[in-house]
């Protein structure tokens, strides 16, 4: 399989989450240090260090965000190219080289993929995520994106690719297959109802073999969409 991905992207993505973060934690602390530096002058002093802990902590969360999603190491993109593995060079992913995030394109069908990293137990129905809340999930609510509308964020996704190549090949048709990927190796998944297709990453590979096996995309249309996902990566190593 051949995988491309927008790797300065992903680094300009890390180096905010890691500046948000650090700044919203010297937010906090300068708030801090004034209210136990000048605790008695009223009304400055408790306004300041009030706004300093609600910026500091939107600051340091929209930071953690970041982080999350470009600097772990089982970031989507490493995971997802994991799950994948094995596949022959007919098989093409790319990673943050179009609006939608992740491409799979295929000898016959085109997908895109919504990548989910929560750990746990995690359950869907009627195409939105629950999870269960747990002591180890209360430490850490604050710094967890939830599960979210399943269905809408992939069909977002579909829509964003759809529109991106209808710009620049007005005459491709392109059939597109979401698919929501959970691929934390700690995750318990258990699908009740879902209008978009949900799995985790160990299933990924004899989905797409079996199932999920989708066609449609014509070969003059295939190469199109190949040459206009490599023209980005092009331009970002420009």
């Amino acid at each position: 399989m051949r995988v491309y991905k927008n790797e300065s992207f992903i680094k300009r993505r890390a180096k905010v989450g890691q500046g948000l973060f650090w700044i919203g934690l010297g937010i906090l602390a300068v708030g801090m240090y004034i209210s136990f530096r000048w605790p008695n002058q009223y009304p400055l002093v408790p306004t300041i260090p009030l706004i300093a802990l609600v910026a500091g902590f939107i600051t340091a969360q929209t930071g953690t965000y970041y982080l999350n999603r470009y600097v772990r190491p089982d970031r989507a993109d490493i995971s997802l190219t994991a799950a994948l593995k094995g596949f022959s060079n007919n098989y093409a992913l790319y990673h943050y080289l179009s609006p939608a995030a992740h491409v799979l394109v295929g000898p016959e069908a085109c997908y895109v993929f919504v990548v989910k990293l929560q750990d746990g137990k995690v359950v869907i129905e009627n195409g939105r995520g629950r999870e269960p809340m747990t002591l180890r999930r209360l430490v850490s609510f604050f710094g967890r994106e939830s599960v979210g509308d399943l269905g809408r964020e992939a069909q977002d996704e579909v829509n964003a690719l759809k529109r991106f190549t209808t710009k620049f090949l007005p005459d491709v048709e392109l059939p597109v297959t979401p698919v929501v990927v959970f691929a934390h190796g700690q995750v318990q998944l258990e699908v009740k109802s879902s209008s978009v297709q949900v799995l985790h990453a160990k299933q990924l590979k004899d989905w797409l073999r079996g199932p999920g096996k989708a066609k449609g995309l014509a070969a003059q249309a295939r190469t199109q969409l190949e040459n206009l996902m490599g023209g980005q990566l092009q331009e970002t190593e420009e």
